[in-house]
């Protein structure tokens, strides 16, 4: 994905996407500028928030223009961009986000091991938002949302893989 300039243009174009807004999340100082998130002394990653309606771009969607366009085989480095605020990780609104988050890296790190390619997976961070209450209904609806998700991925993965068999 490289510069957030960039890979903000991928999301804002999708249909269901409301918004878009680029900065830099995750890292110890507050209000970096770019020389200091530059420095790599922040711990800070360049991002792009996305605002979405979920009934008509899922976040599974959102995670699939993610793999498509971002190498998490090369740490600290997307493309010619380099740094620490390049390396990968993906940052989630809730934990059915999260979980969704999860079985689409599985699945996508799978298809890497698959072709021989060892990955330097996103990062997620913490649930912050957990609780230790969840009813059983909304249990197999998060368990329906990873699968889905992790079928999106596996989806993408086989296209691409018949389109470089095809070349």
């Amino acid at each position: 994905m490289g510069c957030f300039w960039c890979s903000e243009a991928l999301f804002y174009e999708m249909d269901g996407v409301w918004s878009t807004q680029v900065g830099y999340a995750g890292g110890v100082t507050k209000n970096p500028t770019y020389r200091e998130v530059c420095s790599g002394r922040t711990n800070h990653n360049e991002v792009v928030r996305v605002v979405f309606d979920p009934a008509r771009v899922s976040f599974a969607d959102l995670l699939v223009v993610f793999w498509e366009t971002h190498n998490p085989t090369t740490p600290m480095a997307q493309g010619n961009d380099r740094g620490t605020q390049y390396r990968s990780s993906i940052f989630y609104s809730h934990g059915r986000q999260r979980r969704v988050a999860l079985a689409s890296r599985a699945a996508y790190a799978q298809a890497l091991a698959d072709a021989g390619r060892i990955p330097a997976l996103p990062a997620l961070p913490a649930d912050s938002s957990s609780s230790s209450s969840s009813s059983s209904s909304s249990s197999s609806t998060t368990d329906t949302d990873a699968d889905a998700a992790a079928a999106t991925v596996q989806d993408f993965v086989e296209r691409r893989s018949n389109r470089r068999e095809h070349r």
